[in-house]
């Protein structure tokens, strides 16, 4: 990515429902693209807590009640396939959230 920092401007769609095409661009940019939690955030025009719960909604939704390592590790590497940022930066930051 260019050194260029995102802004989010005034028009966020935080607190409207996600359409599905908004939804399939989503996991297109998490299996695809090597991304942070503020780059998908601002082309997402959704805040980071906004990525990160639809990030865990669409994990817990694959998931389908299984709670096994094997099962979390499968739906993992679906979602987000490359060792990417987002998902360090994600986790870490949900992290923080809870806390």
């Amino acid at each position: 990515m260019s050194g260029i920092p995102f802004i989010i401007t005034a028009d966020s769609r935080d607190g409207k429902k996600w359409l599905q095409s908004e939804e399939r661009e989503f996991i297109r940019m998490c299996r695809h693209e090597d991304l942070t939690v503020d780059e998908m955030s601002a082309r997402m025009r959704r805040s980071p807590d906004a990525i990160i719960h639809r990030l865990t909604k669409i994990m817990l939704e694959h998931l389908d009640g299984r709670t096994d390592e094997a099962s979390i590790k499968e739906v993992s590497n679906w979602i987000l396939p490359n060792d990417s940022k987002f998902l360090s930066e994600s986790y870490s930051q949900a992290a923080i959230v809870r806390s």
